[in-house]
């Protein structure tokens, strides 16, 4: 048979129990606007009494306990929201990037290349009408100059971009190692509280929030462990074990987007995040500053060869337009052009009425160069535009895809293991009720046990 005490024991421990649950929905409410935090529940148990023996045997109950402290989380969905955060950053840095470019590139305007384009070929349009005009000479090299100009300032901006993104590679390394690092000594707290008993469920958030914030960077695998703790990866790459955090390895290579650990020799693909992002966004530069090498090279090698060809008014021959260089950095007019315009030749023997060269190298126009696939100099460059401009739009809508789909994870999640102020209010109030309830059951007991005292 039980002792007196013993209801007021089963009270103190209800009390106690409900004690916890307004304590932990009084955290929730703290917590309704913390990024990362997770709605904690409590899960309470009937305790287990003893058997009470007689006519009829029966288990008489000692009340109830708290069994448990939990996270509201969807393992599925917080692994799908890493993923996607992967998928978004990256084609945010990507966009970002082509945004640039097309920033750059101002086309279609009055002011860009293919505009300069279009002004050469009309100066020297005008210029083989009127050979012997010296002012049409300075709109020819005034022409000239502004096209190699618009194709060496475009290309330096370029270089701007790449020097940028240049910068931002290490600065990603850096935040990755930041972040794995506190990560790894956020798992050894969560392992030695778990060790102790204790469920850990704030540690556990700020440790998940940095997991998200690492899959915005890089992709990730993560798998958790019995003990709390997670270890996360990179293609294989371990970057948090057990006890510590590795650095990511800095040697990389943006073309076949991996990274190679030098202690080694092993290579792993960067397939997500930002830093897959920058990969892919310096190769696009690359192959635009190519494209634009292209260009200013075949313009050298076309307008060259016919005007070298031609004699102008101060009977010199074997003259080019443009500059011998290489490229689109150092593009420019030739020296003998730019320092006078009666270098320009229009024609073969150098008498003002001859526009044979000149008219030739108005025709360059409409003529299809084999060295740019069949196409003019404008057709080209056009091409060139059009596949940025194909690029940002692909680019846009992979991010506005992304980012639906991550709305719709995050509400998801929300609805699962966000806090509802009205949902803890109700609770509030529950457990409130039910703490007066067992405190007024604590004072029954404690009375019949005061009359028991006393009649004994």
């Amino acid at each position: 048979m039980p002792s007196a005490f013993y209801g007021i024991n089963l009270a103190s421990r209800a009390l106690r129990a409900f004690q916890s649950g307004l304590d932990i929905t009084g955290h929730n409410i703290a917590n309704a606007n913390t990024v990362g935090y997770n709605r904690q529940t409590v899960g309470m148990a009937n305790v287990a009494g003893i058997t009470q023996i007689g006519l009829q045997s029966f288990m008489l109950g000692a009340g109830v306990d708290v069994a448990s402290v939990t996270r509201a989380r969807d393992v599925f969905l917080a692994m799908r929201h890493q993923a996607t955060q992967a998928d978004l950053s990256r084609a945010d840095a990507m966009l970002g990037t082509l945004q640039g470019i097309e920033t750059a590139i101002n086309e279609p305007s009055t002011t860009g290349v293919t505009a300069s384009l279009g002004k050469l070929f009309d100066a020297m349009s005008a210029l083989a009408s009127n050979p012997g005009d010296h002012a049409l000479k300075g709109q020819v090299q005034a022409a000239g100059s502004s096209l190699a100009n618009k194709l060496r300032t475009l290309y330096r901006d370029l270089n701007g971009q790449i020097e940028s993104n240049g910068l931002a590679v290490p600065q990603t390394f850096d935040r990755i190692d930041e972040l794995t690092t506190q990560i790894a000594d956020l798992n050894l707290q969560i392992r030695q509280n778990s060790g102790n008993g204790a469920t850990p469920n704030d540690l556990l958030d700020r440790r998940d929030l940095l997991v998200n914030e690492l899959s915005t960077l890089v992709n990730i695998n993560t798998q958790p462990q019995q003990d709390g703790t997670v270890l996360v990866s990179i293609s294989g790459y371990s970057v948090v074990d057990y006890d510590s955090a590795k650095p990511i390895p800095r040697t990389y290579n943006e073309v076949t987007q991996r990274i190679t650990d030098p202690s080694t020799g092993a290579t792993y693909a960067i397939t997500g995040g930002k830093l897959l992002g920058l990969f892919q966004a310096k190769e696009k530069l690359t192959a635009f500053q190519g494209q634009l090498d292209t260009l200013a090279d075949n313009l050298r090698t076309e307008f060259n060869a016919l005007h070298a060809a031609g004699t102008n008014s101060l009977g010199q021959t074997g003259i080019n337009f443009f500059n011998t260089g290489t490229g689109a950095l150092d593009f420019d007019l030739s020296t003998e052009v730019l320092a006078d315009p009666e270098a320009i030749a229009t024609g073969t023997s150098g008498r003002d009425g001859d526009n044979g060269t000149m008219l030739a190298l108005a025709n360059l126009r409409d003529a299809k160069i084999v060295a740019l696939g069949n196409r003019t100099f404008r057709g080209f460059y056009g091409d060139v535009v059009t596949d940025v401009a194909r690029a940002i739009q692909t680019s846009q809508d992979s991010f506005s895809t992304q980012l639906a789909v991550l709305e719709q994870v995050e509400a998801q999640i929300q609805s699962i293991s966000g806090v509802s102020l009205d949902d803890e209010m109700a609770n509030m109030l529950m457990y409130q009720k039910s703490y007066q309830a067992a405190a007024r059951v604590l004072s029954i007991f404690d009375q019949v046990t005061e009359d028991l005292i006393n009649l004994i």
